[in-house]
């Protein structure tokens, strides 16, 4: 594994940061009912990477990002409403969970796109055999999600 599986304390550090908090990440077995896939590729452009987020996850940190009100985010979560200026922020959060799985030693990574869950088997299969880890996080102010990462 040329990537690092990110800990528990590196994920609470990293968006602690973003969303001036405690971010408090529990390992749990999966992401279950997963919503988008954050796809990252080395610098060959091969799939190296990803991240799986549920609703929750998803929506709450990126609506966190927009200090869009908590009730809203809750209500989009139960409906299951992707905005355009959600997806943008969550684009982000992922664009920077990127650090979390590099070092000084790795090759550099990149996320090369946020897909839904419907449309990214094909992305993933490179990844059938990479270390998994998952983490439930709870976003500040909004709720809990979770996000697996696979990392080869």
């Amino acid at each position: 594994m040329k990537y690092l599986k990110p800990s528990a304390d590196h994920v609470s550090e990293m968006l602690g940061m973003l969303y001036d908090g405690d971010v408090d990440p529990v390992e749990v077995n999966d992401v279950g009912d997963a919503a988008y896939a954050a796809i990252f590729v080395n610098p060959e452009g091969e799939v190296v990477a990803a991240c799986l987020s549920d609703a929750g996850m998803t929506i709450f940190s990126g609506a966190a990002l927009s200090m869009l009100p908590p009730g809203g985010a809750k209500d989009m979560v139960s409906d299951k409403e992707f905005t355009k200026s959600v997806l943008d922020n969550f684009y982000e959060v992922m664009n920077i969970c990127s650090r979390l799985l590099m070092s000084n030693s790795t090759p550099h990574l990149k996320l090369a796109e946020l897909i839904p869950m419907s449309t990214a088997a094909q992305s993933l299969e490179s990844l059938s055999n990479a270390v998994s880890i998952c983490y439930e996080l709870g976003v500040p102010k909004y709720g809990k999600g979770r996000v697996q990462f696979f990392v080869s």
